[in-house]
């Protein structure tokens, strides 16, 4: 366990909030670092009274920040896949009983990391280690199980589904039993030494990890049966701009250190207000304004000290904006007689297919020609961590959605499916050897870094 010790005459105050004329001693910031760990870190709650006494933030002072949106529809209707009115999967649909996966649901595995209840507070400017892919696995095994309140676990489960208003759902002792004993479908990130069998203080976070994973099972699984049943009853509608893909405002949780971005979210908001389409890049904060896209702005963000809802863009889906505004600037022929527009597909409140294993697109592009929409799903995805290599459902699904399209409803309306990835070809992964670019580039896979400057031509000649 490392602490932060106290410093110039026996205070908390890190050097850089000294008078300028104290001397500090050398790689003093490298010292002043803060490693708290502990399952049961309650001593983290008088450690931030100290830091008040002292008047230092704690870590939780953050300042709320209303950025507004403005929308930019086109005149053009556009058509999405959506489920008719009227039909209701709590109402409407049998009964689902929480029951063991089976291939196709819940169609993903529970990953749970329990790292971060550790509690691993960083003194902000200072690095730490980020490597997920170091963290230990470990499973539940029967000696675990013995020590668990299966009524009180029973109970946990029946409050959760209530508070989602899964009234429709049926749960068991029994099947809550059968699931923990079957390791397979959950992914638990944890130090091994907090499984270690001996310590009867460990009892209370074996049950606390099974209330977890059941949770996250249960939810995927009652979010995959609910899409099961809804895919086949889809139709084509009109785009509804008061849909849960539109949003009148973002908001941002800012740490009181981070001036700077209050400063340029300012700005952001005077070039919302005016309704200015030009793109405002700053260090750790993007406003991107493309036309095209169906509400402004989209934000990239890229600081711990900030959060903000709905979710920004990360790294791969900033590019792929970034990349198809340059791309419909620098093209004007080819879309002098086509019509361009995206729309970011939001996790949960958007579309989302079963048949990819409960997949929501990051984003909706539509290419409409004539009386006719291309509608298709792009996904900036890296392909390393991808199970099941090329027939992974992700991947499959360029196949899976011709088979959702309806041409006996709408014959004008086309579907497709891509993924856009950051990941290198030339980096060692499952594909090495194995599959060409060629391959990848047939099943609707892209490389945005290798072939920045041709894959979305490349892209828009497969949209058919």
């Amino acid at each position: 366990m490392c602490i932060r010790d106290r410093g110039y005459n026996f205070g908390l105050k890190r050097s850089s909030r000294l008078d300028e004329a104290i001397e500090k001693p050398k790689h003093i910031r490298e010292v002043e670092t803060l490693n708290v760990f502990g399952i049961e870190a309650d001593y983290m709650e008088e450690f931030k009274k100290f830091l008040e006494e002292e008047g230092l933030p704690s870590g939780d002072d953050r300042d709320e920040f209303i950025l507004p949106t403005f929308q930019t529809l086109p005149k053009t209707t556009l058509k999405v896949l959506k489920l008719p009115d009227g039909l209701d999967f709590k109402r409407d649909a049998p009964k689902p009983a929480l029951a063991t996966p089976t291939s196709r649901v819940p169609g993903r595995r529970v990953v749970l990391d329990w790292y971060p209840k550790i509690q691993a507070r960083i003194a902000p400017g200072i690095g730490a280690p980020t490597d997920t892919t170091q963290r230990a696995s470990g499973v539940l095994t029967t000696q675990h199980l013995a020590f668990i309140d299966w009524d009180k676990l029973f109970f946990e489960l029946v409050e959760f589904k209530n508070q989602r208003f899964w009234f429709n759902l049926d749960l068991s002792r029994e099947t809550l039993s059968k699931l923990l004993l079957d390791g397979t479908w959950y992914d638990l990130k944890i130090p091994p030494e907090q499984l270690k069998i001996g310590d009867f203080a460990r009892v209370r976070l074996w049950q606390e990890i099974a209330t977890a994973l059941l949770k996250q099972y249960a939810d995927a699984f009652y979010k995959a049966k609910k899409a099961e049943w809804e895919a086949p009853k889809l139709i084509y509608e009109d785009l509804d701009p008061t849909g849960g893909n539109f949003f009148d405002e973002y908001r941002f949780m800012i740490e009181q250190s981070e001036v700077d971005i209050r400063t340029q979210l300012n700005e952001l908001k005077q070039a919302v207000e005016q309704k200015r389409l030009k793109n405002l890049t700053f260090g750790k904060l993007d406003g991107i304004f493309f036309g095209q896209h169906l509400y402004q702005p989209l934000i990239y963000l890229k600081s711990a000290l900030v959060k903000v809802s709905p979710v920004h863009l990360n790294e791969g889906e900033r590019n792929f904006v970034t990349d198809l505004q340059t791309f419909y600037k620098t093209n004007p022929t080819f879309f002098e007689t086509k019509e361009l527009y995206l729309l970011r597909n939001r996790s949960k409140s958007g579309i989302g297919f079963f048949e990819a294993g409960n997949f929501y697109p990051d984003f909706i592009l539509w290419l409409v020609v004539g009386k006719k929409q291309f509608v298709s799903f792009v996904d900036p995805k890296g392909l390393r961590n991808l199970t099941g290599g090329i027939i992974n459902p992700k991947i499959q699904f360029y196949k899976t959605i011709k088979q959702i399209e309806k041409p006996e409803l709408d014959p004008n309306i086309v579907l497709n499916a891509f993924i856009v990835t950051p990941t290198r070809f030339s980096e060692p992964g499952w594909w090495t050897g194995n599959l060409t670019k060629a391959q990848f580039e047939s099943h609707h896979v892209f490389f945005q870094v290798d072939d920045k400057d041709t894959y979305l031509a490349t892209l828009f000649e497969a949209i058919h």
